[in-house]
């Protein structure tokens, strides 16, 4: 079981104050900094910097979170997995980005349990960055994350190559003149993913290579989500720049259309990401075998 005083740093640096970690708690304030205080005595650590009117971690402080963060981790995995045992099932928890949850993943990932009947997937969606965090405190088993990955310390193993079209409805002007240069796409009416997504991370870093900015087009809309942008699209509001893997179906329904950009490629590498101590890699191969056959 995890020490108490460690669910209570957790809880502190969440809620981000005394009074409101005192009440997820359900405890008094002066148990919180109790708590915290044993922590330091233990430890001989200053786990708070004392002059800072916000609750703001010291270089120690740092390092006890990480731990805290993978002790709280391992002893959730460990009840999962007991759990997961009794019933005769292997449990995964899996971690995906935003993009990749619009895509073939979530599918495949059903698929293969549907064949192993054994086996269930908990799927939790955040950003590459965080992903590689929660792999490396074992909060993760593995990760399927597009774009580039700072992945120190983890296994990489290749799944796809994407790339980013451009795609419109079928009575678009663009989709019947068969193509369109990136001068002419400034006169489009562009809907766009937010700048945090990855895709559009990847747009704005080779236009800015081409001394480029999204800044010189005409963005009507920016949105986190692709089904949203996929629906404006096929209604005709404008055109956007997704994912391939976001929009086969939509492309092989006819629903968009995609148009080549002439004088732009954009392309992405999407991987599976696990601990150098994953001890699945006959789960990779088959999520592997089944994403790129569906694909």
């Amino acid at each position: 079981m995890v020490d108490h005083k460690l669910i209570t740093l957790l809880a502190l640096v969440e809620a981000g104050s005394y009074t409101q970690a005192a009440r997820s708690l359900n405890l008094t304030q002066p148990a919180v900094s109790h708590h915290i205080r044993q922590l330091e005595e233990e430890l001989g650590v200053r786990i708070f910097a004392r002059r800072s009117r916000a609750l703001k971690l010291t270089p120690a402080g740092r390092i006890l979170l990480k731990y805290a963060r993978q002790a709280s981790a391992l002893y959730t995995g460990l009840l999962q997995d007991l759990e997961a045992q009794r019933a005769g099932v292997a449990h995964v928890v899996v971690g995906i980005t935003p993009s990749v949850e619009e895509t073939l993943a979530p599918w495949v990932m059903a698929s293969y349990c549907a064949s192993h009947p054994d086996s269930r997937i908990t799927i939790f969606s955040d950003s590459p960055d965080s992903l590689c965090l929660r792999l490396r405190t074992h909060e993760l088993d593995m990760a399927i994350a597009e774009g580039p990955v700072s992945a120190e310390g983890l296994v990489s193993v290749h799944l796809d190559t994407d790339r980013l079209c451009l795609v419109a409805s079928p009575e678009h002007p663009l989709a019947k003149a068969g193509g369109a240069t990136l001068a002419g796409l400034k006169k489009e009416r562009l809907i766009l993913r937010t700048p945090q997504a990855e895709a559009r991370r990847l747009l704005d870093d080779s236009l800015a290579r081409r001394s480029d900015s999204i800044g010189n087009f005409h963005v009507i809309l920016e949105t986190d989500s692709l089904g949203t942008i996929r629906e404006l699209v096929a209604s005709g509001l404008g055109v956007s720049i997704l994912p391939l893997s976001a929009c086969r179906e939509a492309l092989r329904s006819g629903v968009l259309t995609e148009v080549p950009i002439r004088d732009f490629h954009l392309a992405r590498e999407i991987c599976i990401l696990h601990t150098p101590d994953f001890s699945r890699p006959e789960l990779l191969e088959e999520l592997r075998r089944i994403y790129l056959a569906g694909g």
